[in-house]
């Protein structure tokens, strides 16, 4: 199932985002998140049938409340039924720190931003 898509959304400041954070995003359906290589961004959209997964968070997976899809903190399916991992988004980070994410640009999920 495909994410839904939303546009330049703020996402907060670097200052509140530690280490091993994986926090939903008030108004769009994205998580931002931060680990040692830096801060990305990816739906919280299940690829399984599009549940919500913004209450799933702990502390190092996600999971799925409709049909229990666990993905590890990057996304990447550890048990199905979902088929595929969470979409990556484009985050930018300003010079005073507040990050925003761009919903139109996936990108892998390997890229990071430095903070």
């Amino acid at each position: 199932m495909e994410p839904a898509q939303f546009g330049v959304v703020p996402a907060g400041n670097i200052s509140t985002l530690a280490v091993g954070d994986i926090t939903p995003v008030a108004g769009a359906s994205v998580f931002i998140a931060r680990d040692a290589g830096g801060v990305y961004a990816m739906t919280t959209t299940c690829t399984h049938a599009g549940c919500d997964l913004s209450g799933g968070v702990g502390s190092d997976q996600i999971t799925c409340p409709c049909h229990g899809s666990v993905f590890d903190a990057n996304g990447n399916v550890l048990s199905g039924p979902a088929p595929s991992p969470l979409v990556h988004y484009a985050v930018a980070i300003d010079a005073s720190g507040n990050i925003t994410i761009n919903g139109a640009q996936q990108v892998d999920a390997s890229d990071r931003v430095s903070a």
